[in-house]
């Protein structure tokens, strides 16, 4: 831009009265004195005066001084001194005056010639009028142009203000020199709080400051090498983490040098948050439906190897019932009895696994059978272990096998003491009434939610030493235990427990901080039954003898054949 067009246009306009003016006055010096005194009148102007020159410039270094001088070709008429506080105002208007001055010489000129002919007079009047003309296209050039400029300005600072996403501007040290109203909405400042302060002090979380500091050196120092798109966490004026993607680029000036950097951004913070969840849900149905598919594995050889142990115990019961007591074998084959009773149990266990156990469904107080837990645990957790019971009074029956809530509880009880080891610490077993105003996914049936509806819950927490992210995704994997081998299937047998009631189990556990078991359980209308001790009697060989009489035929329909050859075998 050149300095006539850098000038304001009002000073351009004052000139340019004075210039109008010049004429006007008869006398030379009434001429030049007016002509002072309207300079002073101009911006950066401190003192104005014409002289022959021989007048002392002034002795201050805070001024400078202009001379213009007042000749042409054929007269000298002296100088006219300007002294300036700000030059590069002054040199902005500094040819006007030089046009002025050129007026002022020529009105002398002319006064002097007298002897000019009309023509010449003319000639001057017309460069005179041409030179104001294209001195006033200039000034409404410039005008138009200053209001053209504060236009685009304003419209631009609306586009910033409406856009959804986040105007950042940083100088070379992180310094914010513009941020729109969407920045000071996701960060909880105004603008007046931001602009000036550094932005890795203000927005960035504390812990990750002096990275993000130095990446942005090194990305200015570098001059290429900035990230086009990146991630990162800000924190807000509450302290809440916000997740933004930023897109950036350097700004710089016409030489090529960086200024900065110049970034729009995103609040993805709800995206992320539920890409998480998705996964976390994906996760627990891709759990749920391993611990599914080996359920029906373990269910299909559960049947068909309680099959094969029926053929064995009852070839063994044969084979005693034909031994006398005094027979050498008789212990032989009563070891192969209790190995084959624990293999029957192995099975109950891969059935209840599975959700396919039998059970003997009836409406149950559930606080009754955690006090009878309780009672049966006592022989059996760690001395050190206190057990404390926060019964809800009055709590709703459930419809449910007693015995098989039993061995959950015990399960839970068991593991929940094994995590205290040797040290002291607290059991606590907790029921109430809880209801669930949405569905929810249950780990222990992939294909299905939990209603929205009433339930009872048992919570089951443990002051021990907790598990981490790894060993929490898998201890209902059959046959996973921290502890030493061949503990069964545990909290397995649970899962499918808890699946064939229809309810669900929950658990959390952090290293260190123990770990909680919540239960879920529908609730069901109705008085709770009264709950008998549970007995289960085996009969011994030697009640088959004589325990039932009678003649007749027995009809015996199965797919194994050493089950039928069993009954075949079978004393009448």
């Amino acid at each position: 831009m050149s300095r006539v067009e850098g000038a304001n246009a009002e000073t351009l306009a004052k000139i340019m009265l004075i210039q109008s003016m010049v004429r006007e006055i008869p006398e030379t010096e009434q001429m030049l004195r007016f002509i002072c005194r309207g300079l002073v009148h101009l911006p950066g102007v401190e003192r104005a005066w014409f002289d022959d020159g021989g007048d002392e410039l002034a002795d201050d270094s805070a001024v400078a001084v202009h001379r213009f001088l007042l000749d042409d070709r054929n007269h000298h008429y002296g100088a006219l001194w300007i002294e300036s506080a700000d030059d590069e105002t002054f040199d902005s208007y500094a040819a006007y005056i030089h046009n002025l001055v050129f007026f002022a010489v020529a009105v002398l000129g002319d006064r002097d010639r007298l002897k000019l002919t009309e023509g010449h007079q003319q000639e001057l009047e017309d460069r005179v009028t041409a030179r104001t003309r294209q001195l006033s296209e200039q000034v409404r050039i410039r005008v138009a142009a200053e209001k053209q400029t504060e236009l685009e300005k304003q419209r631009a600072e609306r586009y910033l203000e409406v856009s959804e996403a986040i105007i950042l501007e940083l100088d070379t040290k992180g310094g914010i020199g513009l941020i729109n109203q969407r920045g000071c909405n996701v960060l909880g400042y105004s603008p007046e709080d931001l602009t000036g302060n550094n932005w890795f002090e203000v927005a960035i979380p504390f812990e990750r400051s002096a990275q993000f500091r130095q990446a942005f050196t090194d990305a200015i120092a570098s001059g290429v090498n900035i990230a086009e798109y990146n991630e990162n966490d800000v924190v807000n004026s509450s302290g809440d983490i916000r997740r933004i993607a930023w897109h950036n680029t350097l700004r710089r000036d016409e030489r090529g040098r960086v200024l900065g950097t110049l970034s729009s951004g995103s609040d993805i913070t709800a995206l992320r948050r539920a890409e998480n969840d998705r996964l976390e849900i994906e996760r627990q149905l891709q759990h749920a439906q391993k611990l599914e598919s080996l359920g029906v594995l373990a269910g299909g050889i559960a049947h068909d190897f309680n099959n094969l142990l029926v053929g064995v115990l009852g070839n063994v019961e044969l084979a005693l019932l034909d031994l006398s007591q005094e027979s050498p074998t008789r212990p032989l084959l009563h070891r192969i009895e209790e190995a084959a009773a624990e293999a029957a149990r192995l099975a109950r266990q891969m059935l209840d696994y599975s959700g396919k156990g039998r059970f003997d469904v009836a409406l149950v107080d559930l606080n009754l059978i955690i006090r009878e837990c309780g009672r049966l645990a006592r022989s059996m957790i760690s001395k050190k272990a206190y057990l404390r019971f926060e019964l809800a009074n009055a709590l709703p029956a459930i419809e449910a096998d007693s015995t098989q809530l039993q061995q959950v509880f015990l399960n839970l009880l068991m593991n929940a003491s094994e995590a205290l080891g040797d040290e002291a610490g607290t059991i606590t077993i907790r029921t109430e009434e809880m209801t669930l105003d949405h569905e929810i996914p249950t780990l222990v049936a992939p294909d299905r939610s939990l209603a929205a509806g009433d339930y009872v819950c048992i919570r089951i927490t443990d002051t021990g030493c907790g598990m981490n992210e790894t060993t929490l995704a898998r201890i209902f994997d059959p046959f996973f235990s921290t502890k030493f081998t061949g503990r069964g299937l545990g909290l397995a047998a649970v899962h499918g427990i808890l699946r064939g009631h229809g309810g669900n189990i929950r658990a959390e556990s952090e290293p260190g901080k123990g770990a909680r078991f919540e239960v879920l359980l529908p609730r069901v209308d109705g008085s709770p039954a009264t709950m008998e001790p549970v007995t289960e009697e085996k009969p011994s060989s030697a009640t088959w003898k004589g325990a039932w009489k009678g003649t007749g035929t027995i009809l015996v329909v199965d797919d194994e054949p050493v089950v039928l050859s069993l009954a075949r075998s079978s004393p009448g």
